[in-house]
């Protein structure tokens, strides 16, 4: 969608009509200029909505010196817009908000060409100088309230952020802080600063963390030969909504970050919600330390646990009582049968006393017999390419069908 703009004459300028040879001095002095609309209203209207330019204005830090010529807030604002309109590099922002109606980019016509990149850049050293920790607080409350977002249900989630390159500025890998510390720092183990660094940031003298470090870990890409960061986020239920957003240090394991996670959204929703993630949550100290607290936790319980092992050698010989929970749609096609939910739980529980919830899926019960039947066909094909003898290869590949493969109740 375009708007296009003329420019206004002054009214000592209007022709008489009555004067023809008048017309051609009036075409000369319009102006027509077609500016891109888009999706900007929309963008605009949750900023504005979510009051974003006055949160941004009150925790940014003030600067010394005269203000600048566009407040920090005006242009951290324009780069979201760009973010969710069109991601454009810091270089290309000026050109890119040129072809877009300003007022829309909470921008005056002539403050357009002001958004060079060293302008940009220093907004975003502005903001890493700010209380970035209180200001993402603010706007999860806001976005809560303004929305009536349910907060029963929190999901978490760690991802990798790879990256490439040197940075002078980091620590030496000598002098690297424990990962627990780099994860969940402390106003006892930062240092205050007066200036914006790479090591921290300007808060009237507060003690700052050390920013996350990026380093070598475990890559879920597989990807070695890069570095990274860890970014962990967790999110409602009701609409995906980020409420928790933390960057770790690359090396960071990812089960000891739910204590402190568990801890701040506790302080910011109280203790009644249910904490949802992988088997990374698993773990035994973890899950002490909600339960103590008066928390509530769903996860994924390793295969490795003993639990698991006690399970799947009594359902050998046992019937599982299973119990439907849920039908749903079927993801493979509306013709498709509807996928069947059943649940058991297990009497004995796990051995720090938590509940153990066992589910079977209709849906993964085919796909297990689907692919069984795939590696049995693939199997006997080379026994009987090599002759009437089967290698023992083929013999190796039969048993291990054998055991889980074989048994679709066994559903962690």
């Amino acid at each position: 969608m375009t708007a296009a703009s003329v420019a206004p004459l002054p009214a000592a300028s209007l022709p008489d009509p009555l004067q023809h040879d008048s017309v051609a001095s009036l075409l000369g002095q319009l102006h027509h200029q077609s500016l891109e609309v888009g999706a900007a209203p929309v963008v605009r209207q949750f900023i504005e909505r979510l009051d974003l330019p006055a949160l941004f204005q009150h925790h940014l830090v003030a600067l010394p010196g005269p203000p600048p010529a566009l407040p920090t807030s005006t242009v951290l604002l324009v780069l979201i817009s760009n973010i969710l309109l069109s991601r454009q590099p810091l270089y290309g922002i000026r050109e890119w908000a040129s072809g877009f109606v300003p007022e829309l980019l909470g921008l005056l016509p002539h403050q357009v060409h002001l958004l060079d990149d060293d302008r940009l850049a220093r907004a975003l050293d502005h903001l890493f100088a700010s209380d970035r920790a209180t200001l993402l607080t603010r706007v999860v409350l806001q976005v809560i309230r303004v929305f009536a977002l349910q907060v029963k249900d929190l999901h978490q989630d760690t991802t990798p952020v790879l990256v490439s390159g040197k940075y002078r500025d980091q620590k030496p890998a000598q002098d690297e802080q424990p990962q627990n510390e780099a994860a969940t720092p402390t106003a006892t183990s930062a240092k205050p600063v007066e200036q914006p660094t790479a090591s921290g940031g300007v808060r009237e003298g507060k003690p700052q963390p050390e920013p996350a470090r990026i380093c070598r870990g475990y890559s879920k890409g597989h990807r070695r030969d890069l570095k990274q960061l860890l970014y962990d986020r967790t999110v409602t239920s009701d609409g995906a909504v980020p409420v928790l957003c933390k960057v770790h240090d690359g090396n960071t394991v990812d089960c000891e970050v739910h204590q402190q996670n568990w801890s701040d959204l506790k302080a910011l929703f109280g203790p009644d919600f249910l904490y949802v993630a992988d088997s990374k949550l698993c773990d035994a100290d973890t899950m002490k330390y909600i339960d103590k607290n008066d928390g509530r936790f769903l996860t994924l319980m390793p295969r490795t646990w003993s639990e698991d092992e006690r399970f799947r050698e009594w359902i050998t010989d046992n019937e599982v009582a299973w119990q439907e929970v849920r039908r749903g749609v079927n993801s493979r096609g509306k013709k498709k049968p509807k996928v069947v939910y059943r649940g058991y739980e297990d009497p004995k529980g796990s051995e720090e006393g938590f509940r153990i919830l066992w589910y079977h899926s209709s849906l993964k019960d085919d796909s297990d017999k689907q692919t069984r039947q795939k590696r049995l066909e693939k199997i006997c094909k080379g026994c009987s390419s090599s002759g009437d003898k089967p290698e023992s290869g083929c013999l190796g590949d039969i048993q291990g069908l054998s055991g889980t493969d074989l048994d679709h109740m066994a559903v962690a």
